[in-house]
Order: structure tokens, then sequence, then C-alpha cells
């Protein structure tokens, strides 16, 4: 079964505008670039330009970034270059001219990591990755996922970083590897959750529940899939609406229940019309004609097999054309299976087979052997990443608890310093006392029964006391106190200091 998935398209500056308000917005940037001047307001006016017409008209969106980029180089202005390439690149992938598009993409990236922006760098690689999965390029799609994922983790852009683990999560969903999946879906929820991002978590919501419908977790799926509904129809998110629409719908064929299967393929069908979305419309005519398969498969009365048959082939047949024109390799496969087998029904042999030519082939070109490795070897590069991340970062912590250590070395240091210099003191102004005391000889024995008695007590405190420091294994606490009895001895010594210096100078 076909499934519709929801991609967080990270295009820069990206807005959902009807085409009637594109259109008056437009209109006033070209009144406004008629008027303009100076390269720096012509430079802003023309990216504006190019982008709305993105989604409008692309080739006129491609006019108008080829004058940015002119002008831009004329002017020297790289940041309105790497701008003139991002609206080349919006415009080509509009036209689904893919290769013109990542060339274009990777220009701007070259030049914003001149300029230093990171996010902008980030939000090229995952484009580059969403264009690769388009394509169903699995490996090329993880390899600019995982590059865009390494950027806005380092700058901490949490949005980012979930968007770009939503995507990784559908690319691996596309592969059916459930597992890694709702890991990385898990991971998108968790930094939705820590910015309030709603419309983000709702998205999760509706992704987890495409995989317990893969899983065969029917009525679960179908739990997640309704609250994720509700929330983007008060929300008006009318894109995301067609996604959950599409996907009760594949619940509903599972349950074997094809007529509401049919109503919501349909209602979903209407949306894409409205929103004009080439890939959805491809997406909701194909899987809409499985089921006009599937009950043709089932219908006994001719009249009805055959009206079913008849709606089954002209929606596969328009899906496929519409895949094959926007080069979306993934549901092609599948469409191709679904239409030989509709033929092959119809009795329509010749072209039964040729279709399921086409799609083996189809097939094997997304499930070779060497598409795997390359997927396994992205992967291993990932986790070796983030193990280089961990390292980087107990070294840092060890650094920090050597600079501890060296600080609290560079403080003890200062305190035998301090107290050798007190010491010192304390035995010169015994020396000056000694002298002093010659010509005091009457004085004499009152000074030397204070030097025995007075002085040598502190200062006998103090040499125990610098003996009682821990020098090696350094305690805050023990050290403190030392010093505090320090202070309270050498305080004493000069109370005594001072009682000996009165009785030398006394008259």
């Amino acid at each position: 079964m076909n499934k519709i998935f929801f991609l967080s398209l990270m295009l820069i500056n990206a807005i959902n505008l009807k085409a009637q308000r594109l259109q008056t917005e437009i209109d006033s940037l070209q009144k406004e670039l008629t008027f303009s001047k100076t390269d720096t307001s012509k430079i802003k006016i023309l990216d504006a330009l190019s982008f709305s017409f993105s989604k409008l008209n692309p080739d006129s969106g491609l006019k108008y970034a080829n004058t940015l980029k002119e002008i831009s180089k004329a002017s020297k202005n790289n940041k309105g270059l790497a701008a003139a390439y991002i609206d080349l690149g919006l415009n080509y992938s509009a036209k689904y001219e893919y290769k013109l598009a990542i060339n274009n993409y990777l220009s701007a990236i070259r030049l914003y990591k001149k300029l230093g922006n990171e996010e902008g760098e980030g939000a090229v690689f995952a484009n580059i990755s969403l264009l690769y999965l388009n394509q169903s390029d699995y490996t090329k799609a993880l390899e600019y996922a995982f590059k865009a994922l390494t950027v806005f983790e380092s700058i901490k852009a949490h949005r980012m970083t979930a968007i770009v683990q939503e995507n990784i999560g559908t690319i691996y969903l596309e592969q059916k590897q459930f597992k890694k999946t709702l890991f990385y879906y898990s991971l998108a929820h968790d930094n939705f959750k820590k910015i309030s991002d709603l419309d983000g978590m709702a998205r999760v919501l509706g992704n987890k529940g495409i995989v317990l419908n893969e899983k065969g977790e029917y009525a679960e799926a179908l739990k997640y899939h309704t609250l994720a509904l509700q929330n983007n129809q008060l929300r008006g998110v009318k894109m995301s609406e067609q996604i959950n629409l599409a996907n009760i719908a594949i619940t509903y064929m599972h349950l074997n229940n094809y007529e509401k299967s049919l109503d919501y393929h349909l209602k979903a069908l209407a949306i894409s019309k409205e929103l004009k979305d080439k890939k959805s419309i491809g997406i909701n005519l194909g899987n809409a004609g499985e089921v006009y398969l599937t009950i043709a498969k089932q219908t006994r009365k001719p009249y009805s097999k055959n009206e079913n048959l008849k709606k089954s082939i002209l929606f596969l047949k328009e899906a496929k054309n519409i895949c094959i024109e926007t080069n979306f390799k993934g549901p092609l496969v599948e469409f191709s299976q679904y239409l030989s087998e509709a033929y092959s029904l119809a009795g329509k042999h010749e072209l039964a087979l040729n279709e399921f030519k086409e799609y083996s082939k189809a097939k094997d070109s997304l499930n070779s052997i060497e598409t795997q490795i390359k997927i396994s070897s992205l992967e291993t590069k990932r986790e070796l990443e983030l193990k280089n991340k961990e390292i980087i970062l107990k070294e840092k912590q060890m650094e920090i608890s050597l600079l501890e250590a060296k600080n609290k070395k560079s403080e003890r240091i200062i305190l035998i310093i301090t107290i050798s210099l007190l010491v010192s003191i304390i035995f010169l102004l015994y020396i000056i006392l000694l002298i002093r005391s010659k010509s005091h000889r009457r004085k004499l024995s009152d000074i030397a029964h204070t030097h025995s008695h007075e002085v040598r007590a502190p200062l006998a405190r103090i040499l125990g006391l610098i003996n009682v420091l821990d020098y090696e294994n350094h305690n805050p606490t023990e050290n403190k106190k030392i010093i505090r009895y320090i202070q309270t001895a050498a305080l004493e010594l000069d109370e005594v200091i001072k009682k000996v210096l009165d009785k030398t100078y006394r008259k």
C-alpha cells in the first residue's frame, strides 16, 4: 500500500500563501522594483519576487533569480548571490529539474561557508536531502540529512533539528525500517516539545500512525491519524490535513472498509487539487486507483467489476504519469505494480506484461545491495561522529579538572609564601630586638622572659599549624580552619611584639 507521509520541507523563508494572495504580493513587489534605485533594495525585492513566483510560475521565478544573480555578482554582494542560488534551486525544484536545483543549492552552500552562515548552510543541506528523497535516492537523502542534522545540533537550533530528525524518520519509513523510523520520530517529538511547537508535535503523531499502520496495529493508527487531523483542521493547515485524510483512508483499506477508504482518499484528492500540489495529486490518485482495483477484485457482478476496473486504470495511469513528470520514483514502483494487475484483470495481457517489466526494473533499482551498503556506511559515519563528540566532551571535562587542580596548587603556593613571609618578619623583629637589647641590658631579662614564654608560644603554634596543612590532597574546609588558627596565633604574636617594643623603647 503506497503511504502518504509528511515532508517538513525546509525551504528558506517558506510561506504558505494562496494563489490570489501571492499574486497581490507579486504585483506590489513589481511596483516597488520599478521605483527602487539602490542595488541593496533591488536585491531584497528580486529575492522576494523569485521566491513568490516559485509557487505560481517557476519560469518567471528563474528570470528574477538570474537578474538577482547578475546584480549581486556586479556589486560583489555574497549574501545576495547566495539568495540568488537558493531562488534558482527553489524554482528548478518546482519544475522538477532536480539536478539543476541541487547544483544551485551546492553553490549556495559554498557561499554560506564563506559568510559563516551555519543555519543557512544546514537548511540547504536539508532541502537537498528532500530532493533526493523525492527521487527515492535514499543514500543521498540520508547523507545530506545527516549533514544538516550535524549543523543544527552544533548551533542548538531545536526546531530545525526536530524537522531534520522527522525527515530522517520518513526516509527510513519509505524503506520500511520501522524501528529506526520510530527512533527518529521520537527524537523529533522531544525537540518539538522543548520549544512547544504544537504543529510539529501533531505531525509526528500522524507519522507515528503511519508506522503503526505498517505494523498492522490499525485501531491505534486510526487514533493517531484522527488526533492529527483534528489538530490540523483546527489550525487550518490544509496540506497536513490532506495527508491525514489519506492516511486514514489507508487505515480503512487495511480494515477492509473500502467505502470509507475511497471517501477519505477522494477528500484528500480534492484538497490536493485545491492546493495545486502535483505530487500529492499523483499519490492520492494512485491510492484511490488501488482501492478501485481491490473493489473490482472482490466484485462478482460483471458491470460493477468493469466500472471499478476502468476507474482504477484511469486513476493509476494518471498517477503514474505525474510520478514520471515529477521524478517521484518510490510511488511509481507501486503504481506500476497495481496498473499491471488492473490490466491483467481487464484481459489486457500485453499491457499488463509491459507494466510488470517496468515495475520489476524500478523495484530492483530502489532495493539494490549497493544502496543498502551505502546507507549502512552513512549510519556508521553518523555513529562515529556522535562518539567523537562524546570523546571531545570528556576531554574538555578533563581539561577543566586539570585547570581546577592547577588553581588549587596555585592557592597552596600563595598560602605557603604568605606564611613564610610572616615567619621571616617575626624573626627579623626578633633579631632587631636582640640588637636593641645590648644597649638595654637592664631590660634584657624582661625581654628574654617574654621571648621564652610569650613569643615562642604563638610562634610554635604557627610552625605546628604549617606542618598540619595538606599540600597534596587539598581539602578547602580543613585548610580554611588551619588558616584561621594561624591568623589567631599571628595576632597574638603581634600583641607580644608590641609589648616587647613597648618595653624596649620605654624610657
